[in-house]
């Protein structure tokens, strides 16, 4: 069985897939925003993520998907805050979930805090922690948070999706 992580952002989705533990596939989608229409630009960062998705068979690869943030009220895009972003992050959400349904995939949301206690034993801990935890729990050293939440998320599929 395959376990993949999914975590979704405007700026930069980290795609992780793992088997027996070891990465068989790891992706950073980062989507150039070129100023279209909202609903297209959405769509194609979805179709960018769908295609790393669909390089795994759906009959034996299981997705988890880190849910939203409830309750953060703007986002940062390159350090200033882009008020109309969650949105933006919702739609995104929503319509990689739709496409995973339309395809067939199984898969789960886990919220932020649960993924967090699952690697660092807390569920307030930073992203600077929990790419040091994923390196001394699974010896996997990630420059992304991205990437390193991707993991982190696969990992957590491979234990509750069993």
């Amino acid at each position: 069985m395959k376990y993949l992580g999914l975590d979704i952002s405007l700026t930069s989705t980290g795609v992780v897939c793992i088997e027996s533990g070891k990465i068989i596939s790891q992706k950073l989608v980062r989507p150039k925003m070129e100023g279209r229409k909202k609903a297209k630009e959405i769509r194609i960062i979805r179709d960018m993520i769908m295609l790393e998705i669909l390089k795994h068979n759906k009959k034996n690869t299981k997705i988890m998907i880190e849910d939203f943030a409830y309750g953060v009220l703007y986002m940062k895009v390159n350090g200033k805050p882009i008020c109309g972003s969650v949105f933006e992050m919702g739609g995104l959400g929503y319509a990689v979930q739709i496409k995973l349904l339309e395809y067939g995939y199984e898969y789960q949301l886990t919220e932020p805090t649960t993924l967090k206690k699952f690697v660092c034993g807390k569920g307030n801990a930073k992203k600077d922690i929990i790419i040091k935890e994923i390196l001394k729990r699974w010896k996997e050293d990630f420059d992304s948070n991205d990437l390193a939440d991707a993991y982190a998320l696969a990992r957590y599929a491979e234990e509750v999706m069993k």
